[in-house]
C-alpha cells in the first residue's frame, strides 16, 4: 500500500518535472524548429504554431503557458498530497528534484514566460 501511494506521487512528479522542462524549453526548442507544447491545448488556447515560430507573446499564447504552468502546479501539489509524510525520507532525491524543479516553474510564472525569446538558460 505505502509503495503503491510513493510511486503514484514520483509518477505525479515526474509528469510535473516533464511540463515544467516542456514551458521551460519553449524558447530553446524553438531554434531547433521544435514545439512539444501539447497539441490539443495550442488548439484550445487557439495558438498559432507559426505566431510560436516567430517568437510572438500573444494573448493566447500566455494564456496556455498560465494553462500549462497551472497544471504542473497541480501536479506538484497532487504529488505530495499523495505521500505519506513519513515516506518522503524514502524519496530523497525526489525531494531534491522538486526543490530545482518547482523552483524554475515558480520563476517561469514570476517572470511571466518572457524567456520565450530566449532559452531559460540565456534568461537568466
Amino acid at each position: 500500500m505505502l509503495f503503491r501511494k510513493r510511486q503514484k506521487g514520483a509518477i505525479l512528479l515526474g509528469k510535473a518535472f516533464q511540463l515544467t522542462n516542456i514551458i521551460r524549453d519553449v524558447g530553446g526548442d524553438l531554434k531547433r524548429d521544435r514545439i512539444y507544447l501539447p497539441a490539443e491545448d495550442m488548439k484550445k488556447f487557439s495558438v498559432k504554431e507559426e505566431d510560436i515560430l516567430a517568437k510572438k507573446m500573444t494573448p493566447n499564447l500566455l494564456a496556455l503557458l498560465s494553462f500549462e504552468s497551472a497544471r504542473a502546479e497541480d501536479l506538484y501539489q497532487r504529488a505530495f498530497a499523495t505521500i505519506p509524510k513519513d515516506e518522503l525520507k524514502k524519496m530523497k532525491s525526489a525531494l531534491v528534484m522538486n526543490a530545482v524543479y518547482h523552483k524554475i516553474l515558480k520563476k517561469l510564472q514570476k517572470r511571466t514566460f518572457l524567456y520565450l525569446k530566449k532559452s531559460f538558460a540565456e534568461y537568466f
